[in-house]
């Protein structure tokens, strides 16, 4: 399989992944950014042997993302960047593109994600969702989620709460390859897997 990115921003994420050397690596071959940001990326992804392409924000990135992966045979995207993606994309890879979304879905969609659960004085939890994109916003059939007190982002900060987004990608990236990610009735469930990894920290 062949997997790619979507980057935005300083990509402090991606940034990450790169200094962990996750084993997702070995099967990316495309990285795509919308900031020029991460310009500097260009150097350190080629040491990897995985293309990289940038494009400003613009109305047209979709198709631009879309040409991409067809040009380079992609399999799935992982989902790190800003942009609503929307268009012929969410047709052609419709349950290939993963969104890592820094909140506990349903509750708080959208930007800002641990911000609006910080303020929400109903939850004491904060979290990350990987869902498959949809023609909603952070509306995709959910995959996995990881689970911390709020307790952690005080101690932490954003950095405490989406590292926790590592883990999962690893472990979808692991069932992609051996094909136990099955999607039924736009409900996800895991083939041959006892329970899903959980990960809930208490300060």
């Amino acid at each position: 399989m062949n997997f790619a990115f979507y980057i935005s921003g300083y990509a402090r994420t991606f940034r990450n992944i790169l200094i962990s050397d996750l084993d997702v690596l070995t099967n990316t071959k495309l990285v795509v950014s919308d900031s020029k940001k991460n310009i500097d990326l260009k150097s350190t992804l080629k040491h990897f042997n995985i293309k990289y392409s940038v494009n400003d924000y613009n109305d047209s990135f979709s198709d631009y993302m879309l040409n991409l992966f067809l040009e380079n045979q992609i399999d799935y995207c992982f989902c790190f960047g800003h942009h609503i993606l929307k268009g012929k994309i969410l047709d052609t890879f419709k349950n290939k593109i993963i969104n890592f979304h820094p909140s506990i879905l349903p509750l708080h969609p959208g930007v800002n994600s641990i911000d609006q659960a910080m303020l929400d004085n109903k939850s004491i939890l904060l979290g990350n969702t990987a869902h498959f994109i949809d023609n909603g916003i952070d509306t995709g059939p959910i995959i996995m989620q990881s689970i911390a007190p709020k307790t952690l982002f005080e101690t932490q900060g954003y950095k405490g709460i989406i590292d926790l987004q590592l883990p999962m990608l690893e472990f979808i990236y692991k069932k992609l390859l051996e094909n136990k990610i099955i999607i039924k009735n736009n409900k996800v469930t895991i083939k041959n897997t006892q329970c899903i990894p959980s990960y809930f920290y208490n300060n």
